[in-house]
């Protein structure tokens, strides 16, 4: 008989779907930033969440990026690795 450990293997690398990742990226924005951002103005690509909102947001957004990411890791262990930068 095979260990369970190894039939598990097959999965370890499985990651978030994207649309839990965004909702990640929105609730760590919600509770980080203060501010309410819809799942439809966030995207992610390579490594990055770029956030579609106002200038005064996105400076705020930038000064306290690392609190976001740490947020985000902390909600998605598995997303540290997939979000990288908040823009």
């Amino acid at each position: 008989m095979e260990p369970l450990s190894g039939f598990l293997a097959r999965f370890a690398n499985l990651t978030p779907p994207n649309q839990a990742l965004k909702k990640a990226v929105s609730r760590a924005l919600k509770d980080v930033v203060g501010i309410d951002v819809p799942l439809s103005s966030v995207d992610i690509s390579r490594g990055t969440a770029f956030v579609r909102c106002s200038s005064v947001v996105k400076s705020v957004i930038r000064a306290k990026r690392g609190e976001i990411l740490a947020e985000i890791a902390h909600a998605h262990p598995k997303a540290r690795d997939l979000v990288r930068d908040v823009r």
